[in-house]
């Protein structure tokens, strides 16, 4: 398994092993956690990454509204050599991971908090949304990248 991490965050006790725990189910390829939302100062703003983001697996619903962050994520090999090398264009890997887990089979999502997610001035992705243009824009080329992936190498665990 393959766990993605941020230099600021903090992992909450027993992540690893919760994460896991969903891996004992051979089908899962991708396991995706809640996470408190903190400033920089480590205190908390919001209880729920998933309920700011109505974070939920489904493809179609995560190419609308991103519920996927790295730093709450753990996926099988399989699900990294279907999603490298990453398209160009791409400002959010950790999403497009998430897209191709959706397309290639069992995302797993688990409505408990396992990290603190530190929001400060100096992260390198924000919360808030993006002109409507390039949010379109966005997602029409995530969809147009993941028809080529498929059309490449399959989406077959």
């Amino acid at each position: 398994m393959l766990f993605l991490s941020d230099q600021d965050d903090i992992w909450m006790d027993g992540k690893v092993e919760r994460v896991l725990k969903e891996f004992e189910n051979s089908k899962t390829l991708c396991v995706v956690h809640d996470a408190e939302i903190v400033d920089g100062n480590m205190n908390k703003v919001k209880d729920s990454f998933f309920e700011l983001k109505n974070g939920k697996p489904g493809l179609l619903h995560n190419l609308y509204r991103n519920a996927f962050i790295g730093c709450c994520m753990a996926f099988r090999k399989c699900v990294f050599e279907k999603s490298y090398p990453f398209p160009d264009h791409i400002e959010m890997h950790d999403w497009w991971i998430g897209l191709v887990a959706e397309c290639m089979g069992n995302t797993v999502f688990i409505y408990e908090p396992y990290l603190k997610y530190r929001r400060h001035g100096d992260n390198a992705s924000s919360l808030h949304h993006h002109p409507l243009k390039k949010m379109i824009f966005n997602r029409l080329y995530f969809i147009e990248q993941l028809m080529i992936r498929w059309i490449q190498v399959g989406w077959h665990a």
